[in-house]
């Protein structure tokens, strides 16, 4: 029973970018890589608030001196981060375009011809 693989049987299953509904989809629906896009999103607005709340109170005291907050460094990450998760994003969008969809289907289709092209044809002596 271990071997045996879990189907998940929900009809609004997002299974790629090409069938994600024009409505706000449902966290529980959207599939493993989507949901490490979304933390790792997360993860990364999370910085740029704590960095925006460090850079109000820059200072803090404590008993005897008074201690500084880095806020620069988490809002550059922050900054950084979202950029790269976005361009990242809008690569697989276009990855799943219909044109390129066609396009691996075309060089598939080269692929498998020349493959048959290269095995010897059966000759049948009869």
């Amino acid at each position: 029973m271990a071997n045996d693989p879990i189907k998940n049987k929900a009809e609004n299953l997002i299974t790629d970018i090409s069938n994600v509904p024009y409505s706000n989809p449902t966290y529980a629906y959207i599939n493993e890589p989507g949901r490490q896009w979304i933390r790792r999103y997360a993860l990364a607005l999370a910085k740029e608030m704590l960095g925006g709340v460090r850079g109000k109170y820059q200072t803090v005291p404590i008993p005897g001196d008074t201690t500084t907050l880095d806020y620069t460094r988490l809002l550059l990450e922050a900054k950084e981060e979202k950029t790269t998760l976005i361009t990242e994003l809008k690569e697989i969008l276009e990855q799943t375009t219909t044109l390129k969809q066609l396009e691996r289907k075309n060089n598939e289709a080269q692929q498998t011809q020349e493959t048959y092209y290269k095995i010897p044809y059966h000759i049948y002596i009869g």
